[in-house]
């Protein structure tokens, strides 16, 4: 998304240049010609435009055919793109598992595997770490009065006190990728992330927390 929110607002910003530069338009022209930019390149036609797909393409195409209008320079690997690597997806290997207290869970239905630094297999004792959040500066650390963590595996809430507010008190210590690195300079072995369920739980999660308390 901040790319293509970088791509509007370089649109935008040139054509601005462009437009300031014909003295004969008007303020009520410019406006209606970067509101035309924007519905376009934020329009559903553009799908997103998500990195690799046709929305993306169209993107870069309608931006490219505006650099030409005002003349700019061609500066990228192939005219005005420039080439760059990234992560489509990731497809599940065949050798995905999980086992607590010799039950076995199915992947995809059950949990699902998370990107995140490693592709190993760990055995360790669960051990329940609440939020797995660390802000002392908030009043608030679940590790406080947990020992002995190193290479145990951490079952942890996936959300925050505030629940899922991305813009809740702990928002900066709440998302998965914080949480993942403060549960390794612990010592965690491995994570397992779930969701309190308000309504019923779910028969395995509940297996899980008794497993952690046996």
């Amino acid at each position: 998304m901040k790319l293509n929110f970088l791509s509007i607002a370089i649109i935008i910003a040139l054509s601005a240049q462009g437009l300031f530069a014909q003295t004969n338009l008007d303020s009520i022209a410019i406006t209606n010609n970067l509101k035309q930019h924007i519905k376009y390149l934020a329009s559903d036609e553009l799908q997103g435009r998500e990195t690799g797909t046709i929305g993306e393409r169209k993107a870069y195409e309608y931006i490219i055919e505006e650099f030409q209008k005002i003349g700019l320079e061609e500066r990228g690997d192939h005219g005005f793109k420039q080439s760059f690597t990234f992560v489509k997806g990731r497809e599940l290997g065949p050798k995905n598992a999980l086992t607590i207290d010799k039950i076995s869970y199915t992947v995809e239905k059950d949990f699902t595997p998370q990107p995140f630094y490693f592709d190993t297999s760990v055995t360790g004792t669960l051990v329940n770490v609440g939020y797995g959040i660390a802000a002392d500066s908030l009043g608030w650390n679940d590790y406080t009065k947990l020992t002995n963590l190193k290479g145990k595996i951490f079952l942890m809430d996936l959300f925050s006190p505030d629940g899922n507010n991305p813009h809740g008190k702990y928002s900066g210590f709440a998302d998965m990728e914080t949480k993942v690195l403060t549960a390794l300079e612990k010592g965690a072995a491995g994570i397992i992330f779930t969701i309190k369920m308000a309504m019923v739980p779910h028969p395995k999660l509940t297996s899980i927390q008794n497993a952690i308390s046996n």
